[in-house]
């Protein structure tokens, strides 16, 4: 019911803080322990610092311990993608009825969302091909995606709490544009800043990033 999902939600929103500083103070301290050791750090490529976290479990961890992390790392990013490929999908079979795309049919309901987890599946697939392109860390690749969508997001539940008026197609155009909006203005602040901050080697000095001078971050909208 109702008061399940606020709670469900709140809970959601209220754990998620301490579980996030968690594995960002272990992932710290993972990077004093390794920034203090020449010959792992030795191991680590200059334009690859994700590798730092494999090559610690391999190299401090034992061989029984490191078998249940990569069981235990796998089982849980298979639950991730499960989940979000069935929340994409009844998403959008939701979308494509409610928008009059297709009739409401229970049996039909079943067969699309099959059809549209699939095609969801191969779009994420796709996009895997080329996503370590997108930057040198995990964390980098996934705050330049999350950062186009962002702001969008949060105006589009913004005018649905407050203009609940507006057409569900005029509120995913305006979604889109925003994002198209946001992820030009992101290449725009890039490009400055790699013009204007020229960066030091990573690693360079046991020091994860460097800048050879202080600076500060100008926005640029548009």
């Amino acid at each position: 019911n109702e008061v399940d999902v606020k709670t469900l939600l709140l809970a959601n929103g209220v754990l998620r803080f301490p579980v996030t500083l968690l594995y960002c103070l272990v992932g710290l301290a993972i990077g004093a322990l390794v920034s203090s050791d020449p010959a792992v750090m030795a191991q680590i490529p200059a334009d690859r610092p994700d590798y730092m976290m494999p090559i610690f479990i391999l190299t401090y961890l034992p061989h029984g311990f490191i078998g249940l992390l990569v069981v235990a790392i796998l089982s849980a990013a298979m639950s991730s993608l499960s989940g979000a490929i069935n929340s994409l999908a009844a998403v959008t079979g939701d979308d494509l009825v409610r928008m009059g795309f297709v009739p409401k049919d229970d049996k039909a309901a079943v067969r699309r969302s099959r059809y549209l987890a699939f095609g969801w599946g191969a779009m994420i697939l796709a996009f895997s091909t080329f996503g370590g392109s997108i930057a040198p860390t995990v964390i980098e690749a996934i705050n330049k995606v999350g950062s186009a969508l962002y702001g969008p997001v949060l105006a589009t539940f913004l005018i649905a709490l407050f203009r609940p008026g507006i057409r569900p197609a005029f509120a995913n155009i305006g979604l889109i544009a925003g994002a198209a909006r946001c992820r030009r203005g992101t290449l725009r602040a890039a490009v400055l800043l790699r013009a204007r901050l020229p960066m030091t080697p990573l690693y360079e000095d046991n020091a994860l990033l460097t800048f050879d001078k202080p600076a500060g971050l100008l926005v640029v909208p548009g």
